[in-house]
């Protein structure tokens, strides 16, 4: 959680002084730093396997990570066709609902 405040803290100024120059709200501005950081972050191609958890290994094995090179998205991200965001969406709820199941 510290990492996400000092990141806020830093993107901040320039989240709002992107504001003052162009029509868009704030809310969009956060989201294009969170499509770059999804951009530039290889940390999705670079964990070994053996290193993630059932649900990272599900994910992967669901949705391979893009090539490298490749522009990578969030999830839900609006350059992402509808069917895929809800796919991957479902993903999880499937997931969760699967293990509430299992608990009883």
């Amino acid at each position: 959680m510290r990492a996400v405040l000092a990141l806020v803290a830093f993107a901040e100024p320039l989240v709002l002084a992107c504001r003052g120059l162009a029509r868009v709200n704030v809310v969009t501005l956060w989201d294009e730093v969170a499509d770059g950081l999804a951009f530039t972050n290889p940390r999705e191609l670079l964990t070994p396997v053996d290193e993630l958890n059932e649900d990272q290994r599900a994910w992967r094995e669901r949705f391979p990570p893009a090539a490298e090179g490749e522009k990578r998205y969030c999830s839900t991200c609006r350059f992402r066709p509808a069917p895929d965001c809800d796919e991957r969406q479902l993903f999880w709820l499937e997931r969760h609902a699967a293990r509430r199941r299992a608990i009883g």
